[in-house]
């Protein structure tokens, strides 16, 4: 089995007492159930203490990951102190990973949200997915996302990627990042096109590979997601990242549909 690593985005928002308590007990119950899978080597959770969202600061998530799993090897927290939640936050976390941790061209990396419920049978099907031939990067059909999804638009809520895709593609383009962090951000019909690092990246690879390269974990059996996909901010978020990934695949000089040829079948 090659050296995987999950990576997983904590953070909250909120000084209320009650929701730090659940969102720690939440975080706990998560990483818990990460030390008991196999097919995972190590788990980076990344947390956010920066001068660029203050507010992420107030959980001190990073300290309470260090003293609650401080004799856990397979739990290395890393605090991210400067730049953007989406594409700076993931780059980070590879870069940490290939220095210090032994890699190797067959090498994965999981990035995970816990609002998917991770379990054993979900880490077999990526990793049964990344096995096929030709295979770079394997996305989970996850509920609410299916259309992108099964269009090659793998979101990082849930996808295990090749460490050598990421690398020779020089990781998750920043500009994704936005305005938030000071960049100038890229506005598409009065949408910024943040949040959207994945399709991003695939443009690039998309450049680079010409054969199909992607594949997806459950595609006929999407996932369960913790939200609520009819809330207002659910669908503006949607609809940003079909518009955000038109524009990406755009920049790239290819066509919106053109990652849907590089699924494998």
């Amino acid at each position: 089995m090659p050296n995987t690593f999950l990576v997983s985005r904590l953070f909250l928002n909120t000084a209320d007492k009650k929701a730090l308590a659940d969102f720690r007990k939440k975080v706990k119950r998560f990483l818990k159930l990460c030390l008991g899978l196999k097919g995972i080597d190590i788990t980076v959770p990344v947390v956010f203490e920066t001068l660029s969202y203050p507010v992420h600061d107030r959980a001190k998530t990073f300290a309470w990951l260090k003293k609650t799993f401080a004799k856990e090897i397979k739990i290395d927290p890393l605090k991210i102190e400067r730049g953007g939640l989406y594409a700076n936050a993931l780059n980070q976390a590879i870069q940490h990973i290939v220095s210090h941790y032994p890699t190797d061209d067959k090498s994965r990396v999981l990035i995970f949200s816990p609002e998917v419920e991770l379990n054993q049978l979900i880490v077999d099907d990526l990793h049964k997915a990344l096995n096929k031939p030709g295979a770079k990067i394997a996305g989970l059909n996850i509920q609410g996302l299916s259309d992108l999804i099964l269009s090659g638009r793998i979101q990082n809520t849930a996808a295990m990627w090749n460490l050598d895709l990421l690398l020779n593609c020089g990781l998750f383009p920043l500009y994704t990042d936005g305005s938030a962090v000071g960049d100038k951000a890229i506005v598409y019909k009065n949408i910024e096109l943040a949040d959207n690092e994945e399709v991003a990246l695939l443009a690039v690879a998309g450049k680079k590979i010409t054969e199909p390269f992607i594949a997806i974990a459950r595609p006929n059996d999407p996932v369960h997601w913790d939200v609520d996909l009819k809330s207002a901010w659910q669908q503006t978020k949607l609809k940003r990242k079909w518009i955000a990934g038109d524009c990406h695949l755009k920049l790239a000089g290819l066509k919106v549909d053109y990652l849907k040829n590089l699924i494998i079948k």
